[in-house]
């Protein structure tokens, strides 16, 4: 599947990326308007039941983009999407350019180090493929082995956290949802900080035992690396889960403790609070958007997303 030209030129991704040292909530792409659509994937739908976690992200879809304008771009002038060079330029990771008009701006971020563990969902077989295509459509230096590596994590055990079992290649999510969570975590992490360790640990499931057990691996991942940071752009409503596998929060706050580590966590793209963003181990992150002027593409102001 070939999905880097419509993140870059064809979505709206309204989630979270964490990055080496710097939290970066993915901006709004910056176009002139045109007819759109909002289209939230299945995989971010909450789960009844409170025993699966969904993810934070949504993207828009709009009428009179030309169909193959990656010939020319980016940047592609008229449409104002976002490269990593106009986030660096907005958040300071590079000299700022007045405007940071992301068909002007072209320095990226440079930099990054230690490592960086994004634990998500399921497998996204082209992984690798794609964060090798986004590099190199927005000249974002390449990653390879033993750079970025993809990590399988085991099935979830009976306490929070534990793994049973040995590692086998997760299955591949059916909604497509988590592949793109997956994509677009890599992309960001990578493209604001091109020199840290990058890997992607991928949970057997959505199931909360699964994605705490691959939590725990990630840790020992980062912290044998020097430490770090793990990203979950993931989490799901406090009440259905603590109601659920593992009625109290203090049985799940211990995971996120390695020492070495700083936990992120997505505080979501809807109204009220999602755990693991809410446990006192972990860094809350929320969403926003960077508005734009229609015309010229010089960027205006940065707005939290309505929570």
């Amino acid at each position: 599947m070939k999905r880097i030209t419509d993140f870059a030129l064809s979505l709206l991704m309204i989630g979270l990326s964490l990055v080496g040292y710097e939290t970066v909530a993915l901006a709004q792409s910056r176009l002139k308007p045109l007819s759109t659509t909002i289209r939230v994937p299945d995989s971010s739908a909450e789960k009844p039941g409170g025993l699966r976690a969904h993810t934070n992200i949504r993207y828009l879809t709009w009428q009179g983009v030309p169909a193959t304008p990656e010939a020319s771009g980016p940047p592609y002038p008229g449409y104002f999407y976002e490269s990593p060079a106009s986030i660096a330029c907005i958040y300071g990771l590079q000299p700022q350019v007045p405007g940071c008009n992301p068909n002007v701006v072209s320095a990226n971020p440079a930099g990054g180090g230690r490592a960086i563990a994004i634990v998500d969902a399921y497998d996204d077989p082209d992984a690798h493929a794609d964060l090798s295509i986004f590099s190199a459509q927005f000249g974002v230096e390449p990653i390879g082995s033993p750079s970025f590596t993809v990590v399988y994590a085991p099935f979830g055990g009976t306490s929070p956290g534990s793994c049973t079992g040995s590692a086998t290649k997760p299955a591949v999510d059916p909604t497509g949802g988590w592949e793109l969570e997956e994509s677009l975590d890599i992309e960001m992490a990578h493209s604001m900080a091109p020199a840290a360790k990058l890997y992607l640990v991928e949970a057997q499931s959505n199931a909360w035992a699964d994605l705490l057990c691959a939590v725990t691996v990630a840790g020992k991942l980062v912290a044998k690396a020097g430490g770090g940071e793990v990203s979950m752009s993931w989490g799901a409503g406090e009440p259905a889960y603590f109601s659920a596998q593992y009625p109290k929060q203090t049985s799940m706050d211990p995971v996120f403790t390695q020492r070495g580590v700083v936990y992120f966590a997505s505080a979501g793209d809807s109204p009220g609070t999602l755990f693991p963003s809410t446990s006192p181990n972990v860094v809350s992150a929320g969403g926003t958007t960077l508005s734009t002027d229609a015309t010229t593409g010089d960027f205006l102001v940065e707005k939290v997303l309505n929570k």
